[in-house]
C-alpha cells in the first residue's frame, strides 16, 4: 500500500504530498530515536567513483543503534548511481534494516535487496532492526 501511495505522489509531485511524506517520515524517526540524532556519532560513508559527485551518504550511529542515509544529489544521475550506491550503504556486517522513507525492509540474509533501494525516491534512510549490531 505505501509503495502505490510513493508512486502516486511521484507522479503528482508538484503538489507537495511526497515532500510532506519526507517530512514527517524524518521528524517521527528523529522523535523516536533522539539520542541517535543529538548523540549519535556522525561517519561519512564512502561511495564508489560513480556516485562520488551524484550522491551523499553518511551513517549515525548510537551504541546498538544504527541509521543509514542516502540521497541522490541530480534526478538525471539517479539511474546510474542507484544501483552502486544502493550496495555501497547496505552495511556488509549484516543486520536487517527498513527504509522509513518507502516501507521497503532490507534482510542481511538477502543479498538482492539493495535493489530496492532508489526505485520510489532518490532518497533512503535505513534504521538498524533489532537494535543490536552484528
Amino acid at each position: 500500500r505505501q509503495i502505490a501511495q510513493l508512486r502516486d505522489w511521484r507522479e503528482r509531485w508538484r503538489d507537495g504530498a511526497i515532500k510532506l511524506h519526507v517530512l514527517r517520515r524524518l521528524l517521527r524517526l528523529r522523535a523516536a530515536e533522539p539520542e541517535l540524532f543529538s548523540e549519535g556519532a556522525y561517519r561519512p560513508l564512502e561511495l564508489p567513483d560513480v556516485a562520488d559527485d551524484s550522491a551523499i551518504a553518511f551513517e549515525r550511529v548510537n551504541g546498538a543503534r544504527r541509521t543509514v542515509i542516502a540521497a541522490i544529489l541530480r534526478a538525471q544521475d539517479a539511474v546510474t548511481v542507484a544501483d552502486s550506491l544502493s550496495r555501497a550503504i547496505v552495511p556488509p556486517d549484516g543486520g536487517d534494516f527498513i527504509d522509513v522513507l518507502s516501507g521497503v525492509r532490507l534482510r542481511a540474509a538477502a543479498p538482492s535487496s539493495p535493489d530496492l533501494l532508489f526505485t520510489h525516491l532518490p532518497a533512503a534512510v535505513l534504521l538498524e532492526q533489532g537494535g543490536t549490531r552484528a
